[in-house]
């Protein structure tokens, strides 16, 4: 945006319309190699006693034992493809996998992936849905809380 502000002050007295599409175009390259740069690819995988988190190439594992819940829609119920998903260790950490694009698309892949998901993790470390938190709910977060059962 303030690119445009000090081409709208100094830059179209001496480049024209052509300079603020010149200008326009490097406002959106800029934007497309920062979105690229913040993009992450995540894969969850399910060991015997371990879960093993791979974002961008970088691979930590955890034990299943030390995750306490985590927040999510409720995949099984609902026709959302919106990506919210956050794990909670026993330490503390929370890891947010979240989705950029807020809208309200139902993409059929996507969603049976995120139903597949919940699915292993309902098998694999014995989760089940417990309750819903308003507040996540209101802000379009995942909203239930998924934990063993006390």
């Amino acid at each position: 945006m303030p690119l445009f502000i000090i081409y709208g002050t100094y830059g179209f007295q001496y480049l024209g319309v052509w300079g603020l599409v010149f200008t326009a175009m490097i406002f959106f390259a800029i934007l497309s190699l920062l979105i690229k740069y913040l993009s992450k690819n995540i894969t969850i995988r399910f060991l015997p006693e371990k879960i093993d988190i791979n974002i961008n190439g970088r691979s930590t594992i955890y034990n299943k034992k030390d995750i306490i819940g985590i927040f999510a829609h409720d995949y099984h119920h609902t026709s959302t493809s919106l990506i919210s998903i956050q794990i909670n260790f026993k330490s503390g950490k929370k890891i947010e996998i979240v989705d950029s694009i807020f809208t309200e698309k139902y993409d059929l892949d996507v969603c049976g992936n995120l139903r597949k998901l919940m699915t292993a993790f309902e098998r694999e470390i014995g989760f089940v849905k417990l309750n819903k938190n308003r507040m996540r709910s209101f802000q379009k977060l995942g909203a239930y809380w998924y934990s063993k059962v006390q």
